[in-house]
């Protein structure tokens, strides 16, 4: 991911790992590595519709947007990770690519973690 992060090819690598990350659900490794794919791939973009001019924060708000309808999957899927900076990746790329489908099961994964937090308070 590194070399491909400094080539500036991460959206290949994206193109390469999503069918295999949906091909082999039992093997969360290459689920993993996407995620990953995914979280360098947004930030600039994030960036971009945070203090970019108009034009350039238009264009990075439908760059995610396109990420967000292929990405929904993989990224829900890592909610479940065991891995909390898995879990941490998708929460906020799925808050910033606005997709629809995401909402339900971001709304559940959040009131799950508060039973999970309220049940250990004494």
């Amino acid at each position: 991911m590194q070399l491909n992060l400094g080539r500036g090819t991460l959206e290949q690598l994206e193109r390469e790992l999503l069918p295999v990350a949906l091909g082999h659900p039992q093997k969360p490794l290459y689920r993993r590595l996407l995620v990953d794919v995914y979280g360098a791939m947004a930030f600039p973009l994030v960036q971009r519709v945070r203090y970019g001019g108009a034009e350039e924060a238009a264009a990075a708000r439908d760059a995610l947007t396109k990420m967000g309808a292929r990405s929904v999957k993989p990224l829900l899927d890592a909610l479940g990770d065991e891995s909390q900076q898995q879990q941490n990746i998708a929460i906020e790329v799925l808050a910033f690519v606005e997709n629809r489908n995401a909402g339900p099961s971001l709304f559940a994964f959040a009131q799950a973690m508060r039973s999970r937090r309220c049940a250990c308070e004494p």
